[in-house]
């Protein structure tokens, strides 16, 4: 059993075997196309029982007319109407849901209601009324934009509470048994619909994931390739404008990359670009961006950083690559250039200031850092 569940969870959930931080992430990309569901549909439904009630006055009895006019006129729409306008704040979208997940079940205990006053007088026009409960279920899985546990809890809630007053009306077992069959019908409709949904949206998500991860990311290093790197630089500088502040960048090369790869090969040449990256991106902070600049060259931003500071940091890196083992490559040393953001730089500018010191660490016998 559990072998078989190892099987069909995954191909039923492609996140099934995600991290809760990627679950989250789901969640807050999944969010507003859902918000978008949810408020189109809640009012479109509010709309639909408003029509509802004219033709309660053509259907229903005298006795009868006042609740159903309530329910689907006074009770129903403005629930729904409300809901739509939630949709609007974002800090009520824990709040709307749970709303929405009710809203099925007041109407539907709204329906058995009527039912019941209907039955005992006419079987025939309370059976008019009853597919509104197999429409509902339907409702709360595929359309409503309710996530499946918050549907199968509203449609619990609905089925046994329809099932116990059915029962408690004493209608014919006949009956009781092809309301039932529509019931698991709905169930069974809405339950693949909500999961063949909720497959395709995480397969979307974890496709653009991979699509992003793509367009943003060195094949080779691992780290961010020069275009995302790029664009980190330019919302800092953006946001030095705004705010104030200053940051970093460091500009590193690899000494005498040529004859590693002449030496040793291309393959223990992407080796070392490899090491590189990883001794990189363990030693920066997690605020800090590191992306490969170009064949061997790399560059690290550093917000809310100091040019001497981003010197410290560059000294730290350049004696830990010094001292760390890249076999089979014989030794393996950096030069690296740092420039802090001036007062109307642009990226070509702060860049080139890094790479104008990291020329004169080459020029000044390799394995340094400058300061431009």
């Amino acid at each position: 059993m559990v072998r078989a569940g190892r099987i069909v969870m995954p191909v039923l959930d492609p996140l099934y075997d995600a991290s809760s931080e990627q679950r989250r992430a789901f969640e807050e990309w999944d969010r507003p196309s859902r918000t978008l569901q949810i408020r189109s549909i809640t009012f479109l439904t509010g709309l639909l029982y408003i029509v509802f009630s004219f033709i309660d006055g053509m259907l229903l009895p005298a006795y009868a007319l006042p609740f159903g006019t309530l329910m689907h006129l006074y009770v129903l729409p403005p629930l729904l109407f409300v809901i739509s306008a939630m949709t609007y704040v974002k800090k009520l979208y824990r709040v709307t849901v749970v709303i929405l997940a009710l809203s099925p079940v007041i109407a539907n205990l709204g329906n058995l209601y009527l039912y019941g006053i209907l039955y005992p007088v006419s079987p025939y026009l309370a059976e008019i009324y009853t597919p509104e409960v197999s429409l509902s279920i339907i409702w709360m899985f595929a359309i409503s934009g309710l996530r499946l546990p918050f549907a199968l809890a509203s449609a619990s809630v609905t089925i046994a509470a329809h099932l116990a007053y059915e029962l408690y009306l004493g209608i014919p077992f006949e009956v009781l048994c092809i309301h039932s069959l529509w019931i698991v019908a709905a169930v069974s409709f809405g339950i693949l619909s909500a999961l063949i949904l909720d497959k395709k949206s995480k397969q979307i998500f974890l496709d653009s994931r991979e699509l992003e991860y793509l367009a943003t990311t060195d094949k080779l290093s691992g780290l961010y390739n020069r275009m995302k790197i790029e664009a980190y630089c330019l919302e800092e500088i953006e946001r030095v404008r705004r705010y104030g502040g200053t940051f970093s960048i460091i500009l590193l090369d690899i000494d005498h990359f040529k004859e590693i790869n002449d030496t040793c090969g291309h393959n223990v040449g992407d080796h070392v670009i490899q090491k590189l990256a990883q001794i990189m991106s363990e030693s920066v902070r997690s605020v800090d961006r590191t992306g490969r600049w170009g064949g061997e060259e790399f560059l690290i931003l550093l917000p809310e950083t100091g040019g001497e500071q981003a010197f410290g940091v560059a000294e730290h890196l350049r004696r830990h690559i010094e001292e760390s083992d890249f076999s089979p490559a014989c030794r393996v040393l950096i030069s690296a250039g740092v420039a802090e953001y001036a007062s109307g730089d642009t990226i070509e500018k702060i860049v080139q200031r890094a790479d104008e010191a990291l020329y004169a660490a080459k020029e000044g016998g390799r394995n340094q850092t400058r300061l431009g």
